[in-house]
């Protein structure tokens, strides 16, 4: 801090060095008044001061580098403790503690030690306050020692899967893993950490544009049984796909009606009939059907056009149409695209790249891993591989 001088018998004419002056100024940043930096340093007049602010800010001089430097460390010191952060929680997914005495144990030191907050902690490991207050209070009794025994795998399937999973899945989910417990037991779990799983939107009905002259076929799914066996009947629809830059993207889809499984999908900027013909062609190559198969889908007029219809019939399909204006008849894949928008928390993609990346990433696990309530709670290969062909 300067020195403070006794004022000159000319103050105009008094000189101030530069150190001197970057002083006054840092001061006066530092949030002392004005005046009270005059008085103390000597300096002849508070305008004097707000000048040499002035100058030094407007110049860029050694104030505002200092700032500037000072800002620049700052953000690189938060960039590091994020990415620090994103690094921990991903490692302690991998390493989480089975008992939930040691995980809140080792809450409980972090917290004693001044390291981080017990909001902040709670954040990161995953558990919410509430939890942690009643682990501290009096001893729980049996069934609530065996609650929070089990919480942390509750916990850890529940972000294993992205909240795309409730109470029932995830009770399912445990019980594959050797765990008995009850869908009611996970939903008060899940209530004590805080957590809720993604909420699907209700069915809303659509009309698909159908005004066209190429012809349609009759609901055979009208006059068939369900399907017994897998590659007996396939359905199809086309939904599309929010892109900030371009609109839209439009996304084909066949499932097999038995065991739900997409056998087939592909993801364009354009609702053509190629965008059908590329998801049929896929199918057929990934499953090779046996005659007979039925193929439905709604009256679009990609699924109507020449070379559509002409693939259909080489592989000796049998195609079929929903009625006219009756979204019901293909409610299957009105609800499989109603959970791959839910479940991918799906808003608008910034590129049709990435749109096409997540994609990928979600049938995999739709078809691989995520349990089917319709399938006894396995996914759909588990469940092909435990049924005849």
């Amino acid at each position: 801090m300067p020195r403070k001088t006794k004022p000159s018998a000319n103050p105009e004419r008094r000189t101030y060095t530069d150190e001197f002056k970057r002083d006054a100024v840092a001061m006066l940043l530092d949030g002392h008044s004005a005046t009270s930096i005059v008085e103390r340093l000597g300096i002849s007049g508070t305008n004097l001061l707000y000048r040499w602010k002035k100058q030094q800010v407007e110049s860029a001089g050694p104030v505002g580098e200092v700032l500037d430097s000072r800002v620049a460390e700052l953000e690189a010191e938060l960039r590091r403790v994020e990415r620090e952060t994103r690094c921990f929680k991903k490692s302690f997914d991998h390493f989480r503690p089975k008992r939930v005495s040691q995980l809140y144990s080792a809450a409980a030191s972090i917290i004693r030690d001044g390291t981080a907050s017990q909001r902040a902690v709670g954040e990161i490991l995953g558990f919410s306050r509430s939890a942690f207050q009643r682990f501290q209070s009096e001893p729980s009794s049996r069934r609530e020692q065996s609650d929070m025994d089990v919480l942390p795998m509750v916990i850890t399937t529940f972000h294993r899967h992205r909240r795309r999973y409730g109470a029932r899945r995830i009770a399912a989910d445990l019980k594959l893993q050797g765990v008995a417990i009850g869908r009611e037991r996970v939903a008060k779990l899940l209530r004590i950490a805080g957590l809720s799983a993604l909420q699907p939107k209700s069915f809303k009905p659509r009309t698909t544009e159908s005004r066209h002259t190429l012809g349609y076929n009759e609901n055979l799914l009208l006059k068939q049984p369900e399907p017994t066996s897998v590659n007996r009947l396939w359905v199809g629809d086309i939904t599309y796909i929010p892109i900030v830059r371009t609109g839209f993207a439009y996304m084909a889809t066949l499932m097999d009606r038995f065991s739900r499984r997409i056998i087939g999908w592909s993801l364009e900027m354009d609702m053509t009939e190629s965008l059908v013909i590329k998801t049929l062609q896929k199918a057929i190559r990934s499953r090779q059907p046996s005659r007979n198969l039925i193929h439905h889908t709604d009256r679009g007029g990609q699924y109507a056009s020449k070379k559509y219809r002409a693939i259909i019939q080489r592989s000796s399909m049998r195609q079929s149409m929903s009625r006219a204006g009756d979204c019901y008849d293909n409610a299957f894949m009105e609800s499989c695209f109603g959970t791959i928008k839910t479940e991918l928390q799906m808003t608008e993609y910034e590129s049709y790249r990435e749109a096409l990346s997540e994609l990928t990433e979600f049938i995999a696990y739709y078809n691989t891993s995520r349990l089917h309530s319709s399938l006894g709670y396995l996914s759909p290969t588990r469940f092909e591989s435990t049924v005849p062909c």
